[in-house]
């Protein structure tokens, strides 16, 4: 999944290669810690980001356990200091028990 979403979108591919350089391999929590960082520096209405969170909400819905896990753990919960971010998730992303337990540690 990670690849696919890094061939979609130039600037994470970069941030995809830099990080194989770095490990030797992809490390998918610590390549969507990277990911988290640059969605945070886009401005939130950027149709980029707009596009990478459509995307990821697929990934989510139609992906196993693993992929779900990936999501929650190191892009969702992150994503939790930037509400306006969260907010723009897609449906089946704000509809994860992590997306819940941020909305109420936020109170967003």
């Amino acid at each position: 999944m990670a690849r696919d979403i890094a061939d979609r979108h130039p600037a994470l591919r970069a941030l995809l290669d830099g990080h194989i350089a770095d490990n030797d391999e992809l490390l998918p929590h610590v390549f969507f810690h990277d990911v988290t960082r640059w969605s945070e520096e886009e401005p939130h209405d950027s149709s980029e980001l707009r596009q990478l969170l459509d995307e990821l909400d697929v990934c989510y819905r139609d992906g196993d356990d693993d992929v779900r896990n990936l999501l929650q753990v190191s892009y969702i919960e992150d994503l939790s200091r930037r509400p306006d971010i969260s907010m723009a998730m897609g449906p089946v992303l704000r509809g994860t028990t992590m997306w819940e337990h941020v909305t109420r540690t936020n109170r967003l």
